[in-house]
């Protein structure tokens, strides 16, 4: 009776972790889905006073601040830099990952310009747009655009 017991605990703990977006396949719990990505085409918004933060999400030293600095020469505010893990998702290894709530897409797109390589990730809970670097050397070899653009997504 008592493995009854446990096994039912054992069932619900893992379907409050499928109810929370964990994914699970046996006892393996799996990164989250990534969002939706925002349909349809966006006016990219000016980058002079675009104000970002720039994480180093590579470990390499002063990778933030070099970024930062190239991104100034830009015209965008870079508000802070710091060392912060970039959001993981199941398929997805991009050089930069791009954050911004659904009220910030001008500027995503702004950014996906500059950085050809780069992915977007909507997160309406964090009303800043962030630059997660993940890669040694994020190239910015994009040009400023005003043309609307789709933004391209993050894959979960």
């Amino acid at each position: 009776m008592a493995f009854l017991g446990a096994a039912a605990v054992f069932a619900g703990a893992l379907g409050a972790a499928a109810a929370l977006g964990l994914g699970v396949l046996g006892a393996k719990v799996l990164p989250p889905l990534a969002p939706e990505c925002p349909a349809g085409a966006v006016v990219p918004a000016p980058l002079s006073g675009l104000a970002v933060n720039v994480y180093n999400s590579a470990s390499i030293e002063g990778l933030a601040a070099a970024t930062a600095k190239s991104l100034k020469t830009h015209g965008v505010d870079v508000v802070s830099t710091d060392n912060k893990e970039a959001p993981k998702f199941a398929t997805t290894s991009p050089d930069v990952i791009i954050t911004a709530s659904s009220e910030k897409l001008g500027e995503a797109a702004a950014l996906q310009a500059l950085f050809p390589k780069s992915s977007f990730l909507l997160d309406d809970a964090e009303p800043k747009v962030s630059v997660y670097l993940t890669k040694a050397d994020p190239k910015m070899g994009g040009k400023p655009s005003t043309a609307k653009t789709e933004l391209r997504c993050v894959s979960g």
